[in-house]
């Protein structure tokens, strides 16, 4: 029988402990960040629902506070390096891994889409609370200029974008 050296050993430790640090969390833990980012805002839009977010949560990466997606988005709610900065004032990227101060940073930028929404969709206020989720998710995933470029059509959009809409509303409505 042949022993195994440590260098296969020690990357069964390694893998094992890359897995557990980057677990993904459970319906409670998300919630509860959901409810701490959303209690940090001092005004939340009304589409910016716990639901929703949730939704854009499970959407982006699942759950796991450690994603980070080919195009270089980061953390449990994927914010690409540029809106990170802009968001938090901060360059050190290694923060967005931090799962409350990334979900803090996503909900200020629905917020942020929704005001965006309300000032340049032509139809905002004639929109009900599910359309205007709708459009703030088409911009948090295709980009706000792109979706206005678009003329606010969805079905002028990317395939991933209208792909992406109706995951985070079935996501927003799961119940695992």
């Amino acid at each position: 029988m042949k022993k195994y050296g440590l260098p296969l050993t020690l990357a069964f430790v390694l893998a094992g402990a890359r897995n557990a640090y980057s677990a993904q969390l459970n319906r409670q833990e998300v919630d509860n960040v959901v409810a701490n980012a959303l209690a940090a805002q001092r005004n939340n839009h009304t589409e910016v629902t716990p639901d929703f977010v949730r939704g854009v949560i499970l959407a982006e990466s699942e759950g796991n506070p450690r994603a980070r997606s080919r195009a270089g988005a980061l953390g449990l709610m994927q914010i690409m390096p540029r809106t990170w900065n802009q968001l938090t004032g901060n360059a050190n990227l290694d923060q967005a891994y931090d799962t409350q101060t990334n979900a803090n940073a996503g909900v200020t930028y629905l917020n942020q889409l929704a005001t965006y929404g309300a000032r340049n969709h032509p139809n905002w206020n004639n929109m009900n609370t599910r359309q205007r989720q709708d459009a703030i998710a088409a911009m948090y995933n295709g980009g706000m200029g792109h979706f206005r470029n678009h003329n606010w059509e969805l079905g002028r959009m990317n395939q991933e974008t209208r792909n992406y809409v109706p995951r985070v509303r079935a996501r927003a409505r799961s119940n695992p």
